[in-house]
């Protein structure tokens, strides 16, 4: 097969390419559950937890895919039809770099995490990226600013073969980084957040340049081809695989804890839980008993002698107060967000268990535990003395570290819906960029 009929294939495969490979549940403009149990996406005024360190970097990738997915075409830039002229470039550039702040916020604040975590990241294939993809928009973003003063006006600076040069530097930048991602198989969700940026970046120096369609559409396929590949379930390593694989591991956790007692709440509530980790009842109590008290004389040879005798009491049994305890744990929803976000925010929940507490209830058919215990002080002691106490605690630190899995799987799960949404999102704004309409 020639290579012009090889690119009329391609281009005539780039319809077909927008139908999304991966079902999932659209980021949401209210309050709402995505797919996975746990991996709850909200925009609101969430909280900010200091206490998860994986998930406040993957909340400013959250922001990122958000930032991708909400791009409309009545903006006038990405997701709008081309048009030959400055305005629409620099409409496209305003988008294009504002997403490219995003991802130089999530590596600055990956950078601050320890190594380990780091590594799982890639955090140097994310230096590389943002070096080459990142810089690309910046260079492009400049040369489309310097546009504005350029004499003769857009046509002038798209005919300037300097300005022209330039362009195709970048462009073949671009095509490097593009060619690397595909020959390595990166496909996971924090390397497909830079695609959507390098395709509209690419497309907009191309139409600048003043090729045909056939030759845009051509190109966008690369881009549409390796999309695919991060939305394959059965691509190893991809946001696809990585989601699926993490809901089944989110969904034996969540029957881990139920079968601990924590039933993992639905997405929106926002209420804090209150886990009930067992009750006991404290009464105060002596049994009977008789004790034996020997007399002898003063005069007597000997204690114990034969004119010495012995004495019995007895002691009734003594019933005191009664009291009960409730052993709990309150779980709280957090929301990590972006904290560069003052706007709407997108954000990522996460559980965080708290301490122990002893409360006391009315007193009922908990198991009783009957000790000397005469002041409230002795029988909360005895309560916190008691086996029932020691199960909370088992309970307690088995599910704090469940719930330490649920967050991390949560939190990676939520960052992979958003990137095959912003993905999802990027194929309708191919079509927007042609002027196809869905």
């Amino acid at each position: 097969m020639d290579l012009a009929i090889q690119n009329r294939a391609r281009r005539g495969f780039l319809a077909l390419s927008l139908t999304p490979v991966v079902n999932f549940v659209p980021w949401a403009t209210a309050v709402r559950a995505l797919a996975v149990p746990g991996a709850v996406v909200t925009v609101m005024a969430p909280s900010t937890a200091q206490a998860f360190p994986v998930a406040a970097v993957l909340a400013v990738a959250a922001t990122v895919c958000g930032k991708i997915a909400a791009s409309k075409r009545g903006d006038g830039g990405i997701g709008a039809s081309l048009k030959a002229t400055l305005e629409y470039q620099r409409v496209m550039v305003q988008q294009l770099s504002s997403i490219q702040k995003g991802l130089a916020d999530v590596l600055e604040r990956l950078n601050a995490l320890p190594g380990e975590i780091r590594q799982i990241f890639h955090d140097q294939r994310l230096i590389d990226l943002q070096t080459k993809i990142g810089g690309s928009i910046l260079r492009y973003s400049d040369e489309v600013n310097a546009a504005t003063d350029f004499p003769g006006g857009f046509q002038a600076w798209t005919s300037d073969v300097f300005v022209r040069q330039k362009l195709m530097d970048i462009s073949n930048s671009l095509d490097e980084a593009i060619a690397d991602i595909s020959q390595r198989r990166w496909t996971d969700a924090m390397t497909s957040l830079y695609l959507p940026a390098a395709l509209f970046t690419s497309l907009g120096i191309r139409a600048a340049l003043g090729l045909s369609t056939g030759r845009l559409k051509f190109e966008a396929q690369k881009y549409l081809d390796l999309m695919a590949r991060v939305e394959d379930v059965t691509e190893h390593g991809s946001a696809a695989a990585d989601l699926h694989s993490r809901r089944a591991v989110i969904q034996k956790l969540t029957a881990d804890l139920a079968a601990e007692g924590f039933v993992v709440p639905a997405g929106g509530v926002q209420t804090v839980i209150e886990f009930a980790l067992g009750q006991v009842a404290v009464q105060d109590y002596s049994p009977p008993y008789t004790d034996i008290e020997g007399i002898c004389p003063e005069n007597a040879p000997a204690k114990g002698g034969t004119r010495c005798r012995t004495i019995r009491h007895a002691h009734p049994e003594r019933v005191g107060a009664k009291e009960a305890y409730r052993f709990s744990m309150k779980v709280s929803p957090l929301w990590v967000r972006d904290p560069e976000e003052t706007a709407t925010q997108y954000a990522i929940r996460q559980f965080l268990p708290g301490d122990i507490e002893v409360f006391g209830v009315p007193v009922a058919s908990q198991p009783v535990s009957r000790v000397d215990a005469r002041s409230p002080a002795a029988r909360l002691n005895a309560a916190n003395a008691s086996a029932i106490r020691s199960n909370a605690e088992r309970t307690a630190t088995m599910v704090r570290a469940l719930l330490v899995r649920h967050n991390e799987e949560a939190a990676y799960s939520a960052l992979n819906i958003g990137s095959l949404a912003a993905l999802s999102n990027a194929r309708r704004d191919v079509f927007g960029f042609f002027g196809i309409d869905q």
